[in-house]
């Protein structure tokens, strides 16, 4: 049984749960994948097609109960335990086994002595589950049971989305009471740095759609003077970079005391 190297290692999956019925013939059979639109495979005509319909209890049972004989083969027990788990909307069973090929505390990286695996009905749903620690009595264990009792199928209409990245950056300069604030939509903000003496900060971003990037710099004046006079020293500035100098016909100075 090896896995990550934390305390309790929970892993699971969901499956769509199906039943079977005869191919009359070989052909392609499309399988629909939500929101991803569907795959095609050509199925031999020997094969199964799966159809839709929900397991009973008793195949999950099976399907449980297949698995553990697998995993028994090299467990401390000779007898595999399988237990009902029982949630609002989940029901299914499990077994835990001990790995008789790690001695108890004294684990390497990767590796845990102990595991505990089943699946469920959920709907038409199948979740499987596999928790693995390093003791048999790690409290992690029943708190990974408890949250998987509470799984639940939510309709798409339930889920909220996350919220929309805002496109407000907000500039303080240290020591001032106000700040400059950037509503640019689109732009994303990857780059911003800070004077090491504090008397400056800029902050970069760009618009993937329009292909522009901003630089915005927010610093300490050279001396006193307005809007006019700080873009008369940056545009001279500007006129020594090596960029054409149309790059800098969009700048805006602002000036504030």
């Amino acid at each position: 049984m090896r896995d990550s190297s934390r305390a309790v290692f929970v892993v699971a999956s969901i499956l769509l749960v199906t039943t079977v019925r005869a191919v009359e013939e070989p052909g392609a059979r499309s399988f629909a994948l939500p929101s991803h639109g569907a795959i095609t495979l050509t199925v031999p005509g020997s094969w199964q097609d799966p159809a839709t319909g929900p397991h009973s209890l008793e195949q999950v049972r099976r399907f449980v109960e297949e698995i553990g004989r697998g995993v028994l083969k090299g467990a401390v027990e000779k007898d595999l335990p399988i237990e009902p788990i029982e949630g609002p909307e989940l029901s299914g069973f499990l077994f835990s086994l001990t790995d008789r090929t790690i001695k108890e505390g004294k684990p390497k990286a990767g590796e845990y002595r102990y595991m505990t695996q089943g699946a469920g009905r959920l709907g038409d749903l199948l979740v499987t589950f596999t928790i693995l620690t390093h003791r048999s009595d790690e409290p992690g264990r029943d708190q990974a049971l408890e949250m998987l009792k509470g799984t639940r199928r939510v309709a798409a209409t339930e889920i909220v989305p996350p919220p929309a990245v805002s496109s407000l950056r907000k500039l303080t300069y240290p020591g001032k009471s106000w700040s400059l604030v950037l509503d640019l939509p689109g732009f994303e903000f990857d780059r911003r740095e800070t004077r090491p003496d504090g008397t400056g900060l800029m902050v970069m971003g760009s618009n993937k759609e329009t292909g522009l990037i901003i630089s915005v710099f927010l610093e300490k004046a050279a001396k006193a003077g307005d809007a006019v006079a700080c873009r008369e020293r940056y545009w001279k500035k500007g006129k020594r970079s090596p960029l054409p100098i149309t790059m800098a016909s969009g700048s805006t100075f602002i000036s504030r005391k």
